[in-house]
């Protein structure tokens, strides 16, 4: 009888061990999958540099250079920029991330011989680093441009994106979730008329928890009260074409580098709401 019960916990043991196994290798990874290379929210501590890149005023997109002297992030200024959404750009060297720009803008017909290239400069580090690579890969394309070079400030940016603010790091969050919203045009597609499940819906509220969790760990934030959050949870897009966001119901706070929130989003006719304590598996339906 005791040989028995030692087998049976044995057996509920290894179940719960494989049960983990599955998780880590296919539930977890397939929720990553989910998000591409601009998807992630900027990591405000790591910012060194942005540069503006506009070419003849028909693509208008920033770069984010950090401390390592890698374009670790992307702004999208207008819907043309979105050519560059997700196209592992991000986290090379600088040459390989300038080689795949202009590779896709050569490709998508935005600079050709004679182009006029005006980079805006918002802080000097990297600039010049920047600046050298760029001339490089033109060379090698064999493009010929003309260079304007500005300067601006972050503030002034935000200014002119209307962010009201004096904080440079709420700033770059805030820019980063309005060029993100570019990103409902970024494939040519005809719209589809699709019924939505309500593990369609579900899906939306993790990918909102899992944008929040980004930011989180990016930003290395240990704890960040309800009512004094820097990322606004309503403009965090739950899908990939920036058409569906959370109800204004929403919230969400850090504690202990933990997040805990409640997202609402409505679809149509249709609404669903739920309460993650702390981990994206860690959730109940309805409110907290």
């Amino acid at each position: 009888m005791k040989e028995e019960k030692i087998l049976n916990i044995l057996t509920i043991v290894i179940i719960i061990v494989l049960l983990g196994y599955y998780v880590i290798t296919n539930s977890i990874p397939n929720y990553k999958k989910t998000f591409g290379s601009s998807d992630k929210i900027i990591n405000t501590s790591d910012y060194a540099n942005l540069i503006e890149l506009n070419v003849n005023d028909k693509i208008d997109f920033g770069i984010v250079l950090n401390n390592k002297k890698k374009i670790y992030h992307l702004f999208f200024f207008d819907e043309n920029s979105m050519i560059l959404y997700n196209q592992n750009i991000e986290s090379n060297t600088l040459d390989k991330s300038t080689d795949l720009l202009i590779a896709k803008l050569i490709e998508k017909d935005y600079l050709k011989e004679n182009a006029t290239i005006t980079l805006t400069k918002y802080d000097n580090k990297y600039y010049n680093d920047f600046k050298k690579s760029l001339k490089k890969i033109l060379n090698k394309y064999k493009v010929h441009v003309k260079i304007v070079e500005k300067s601006k400030t972050l503030l002034e940016l935000a200014q002119e994106l209307e962010v009201d603010t004096t904080d440079t790091s709420k700033a770059l969050i805030e820019i980063d979730l309005i060029s993100k919203s570019h990103s409902s045009i970024k494939e040519e597609t005809e719209e589809e008329t699709v019924e939505l499940t309500t593990k369609d819906l579900k899906k939306y509220c993790n990918n909102i928890y899992m944008s929040i969790e980004s930011y989180q760990r990016e930003n290395k934030i240990l704890n960040e009260e309800k009512n004094q959050t820097k990322l606004d949870i309503t403009t965090i897009a739950a899908d990939s074409d920036s058409k569906i966001f959370p109800d204004k119901s929403s919230y969400y706070y850090i504690k202990d580098s933990k997040v805990y929130a409640y997202i609402k989003i409505n679809v149509d006719a249709k609404s669903v709401d739920y309460c993650y304590n702390g981990s994206i598996d860690e959730y109940k339906e309805g409110a907290c």
